[in-house]
């Protein structure tokens, strides 16, 4: 197996149609790259806080923060704190499972940081700042730092959001 870092548009269009042995795509640049089809044998990676067009039947793994809009047939898996815009009939997984609903609140909190809630088939799991966890941990971690503030106030109306949600896509907890 082979790696290719691509940093700009110019790298991913010279790359071949097809490769003899796998390769990994890895891209790591500020500027969105478009992809319309992966070449043959190979996988693309998009690390830190990289972002991506997908189109056609084109895939892509999100690493870090880095972030996507898919087009078409095409498809992503998710990890850590990555996102996904997904339209027509693309597809993500969130860790593994098939994603049912992303979902992304900004700015919120004290932080003014991005509320990310990733709803899966069997999970609910929500980053923001330096939490990861499901709903009765971010229930318990709001009232525990925030108590009866507006931050609270505000963190609790995204909770009811999530689980109206949930009961809507019919995921079990």
């Amino acid at each position: 197996m082979s790696k290719i870092i691509v940093t700009t548009q110019s790298d991913w269009d010279a790359l071949p149609k097809r490769f003899e042995t796998f390769t990994v795509l890895e891209i790591r640049s500020e500027d969105t790259i478009v992809i319309k089809d992966n070449p043959d044998s190979s996988s693309a990676v998009l690390w830190g806080s990289s972002s991506a067009e997908l189109w056609g039947s084109s895939s892509a793994e999100l690493r870090d923060s880095s972030s996507a809009v898919l087009w078409g047939s095409s498809s992503a898996v998710l990890w850590g704190s990555s996102s996904a815009e997904l339209w027509d009939s693309s597809s993500a997984e969130y860790e593994g499972e098939q994603l049912l609903q992303y979902l992304e609140i900004s700015p919120l909190g004290s932080r003014q940081s991005p509320l990310r809630v990733y709803i899966t088939t069997s999970k609910t799991t929500i980053r923001t700042g330096c939490f990861c966890g499901n709903v009765e941990e971010f229930a318990a971690a709001v009232i525990r730092t925030h108590g009866d503030n507006t931050h609270a106030a505000d963190y609790i109306a995204a909770i009811s959001m999530i689980r109206a949600i949930e009961k809507t896509r019919g995921v079990v907890r």
